[in-house]
């Protein structure tokens, strides 16, 4: 019925009839009606809930189960047969696990039925699970009991959530991180290497042009009457290269302490300067 104020009740209506005449034909009936508003709107509240249950274990790859102790019946929740890619119509039992389970691994199915069945002990395990006509998965179970007013273990409930995504993106986060391990092992050979060659830049290759443009001097100046005019402007010549040389070196130099002293290249890029410069 619709209230007043708009909103409804729900009734539940029941007669039958109450006396007949001569000709057993009905001419009286009784009934009642119940105000069953409280069951209906529980009942729409376990329905709803049902549903966010069911888009919660699409979304997250996860099922639900529970075992009563007293009758042993195991329930699944549709999230559980799509984890084992099994029709709704089979009915579980914990030994499950066995027949979809590598062979290695069964002390540890072992110890997930025990706690289900007779231990009642709240339990965490990964399994690898198999599935029929689908890829491997890893599966990572939870199950706690249920205890009643006396403290006596009634169900065991649990959870089984498909772990293979996280797994699978853990390993390819792990194999990122030695590869870059690797990179800086190579980063730091090569500036180990730069290091080296800024040393012999810095001193014995400057000290090696210093020596030859020295003696190059020394002839040019002590043996100045014996020399003709050509040998006189090729000794000039090479003195020029070697201070050509020795300047090179000295930007060479000058550039790889940049490694050194953590100076951020990009602040002396001479190239933007060069281009407001040029459009100025």
């Amino acid at each position: 019925l619709v209230n007043a104020n708009g909103g409804i009740t729900w009734f539940c209506g029941r007669n039958a009839v109450f006396r007949r005449n001569s000709c057993k034909r009905p001419v009286e009936k009784i009934g009642f009606s119940q105000n069953i508003t409280d069951r209906k709107e529980q009942e729409e509240k376990l329905l709803t809930g049902d549903d966010i249950l069911q888009q919660a274990e699409q979304i997250t790859g996860m099922g639900t189960w529970e075992y009563d102790m007293a009758t042993g019946n195991f329930k699944w929740s549709q999230g559980m047969y799509q984890l084992f890619n099994l029709p709704m119509k089979i009915r579980p039992h914990p030994e499950i696990y066995f027949d979809y389970t590598p062979e290695e691994q069964k002390d540890i199915v072992d110890r997930i039925v025990n706690n289900i069945r007779s231990n009642g002990e709240p339990f965490e395990e990964t399994i690898t699970l198999l599935p029929e006509n689908m890829d491997k998965k890893f599966v990572r179970i939870k199950g706690s009991p249920i205890k009643d007013k006396k403290k006596h273990i009634v169900k065991m409930v649990g959870v089984d959530l498909d772990i293979t995504e996280h797994l699978n993106s853990a390993q390819e986060v792990a194999h990122l991180n030695r590869k870059l391990q690797e990179r800086h092992k190579e980063l730091e050979t090569m500036n180990s290497e730069l290091k080296t060659f800024n040393i012999i830049t810095s001193s014995d290759y400057k000290d090696t042009l210093q020596f030859l443009y020295t003696n190059l001097e020394y002839i040019a100046t002590t043996e100045a009457r014996r020399l003709g005019d050509s040998a006189k402007a090729n000794i000039r010549r090479a003195q020029a290269a070697i201070q050509r040389m020795k300047l090179l070196t000295s930007d060479i130099t000058g550039y790889l302490q940049l490694y050194d002293i953590g100076v951020n290249k990009t602040l002396i890029d001479p190239n933007p300067i060069l281009k407001d410069v040029i459009t100025g």
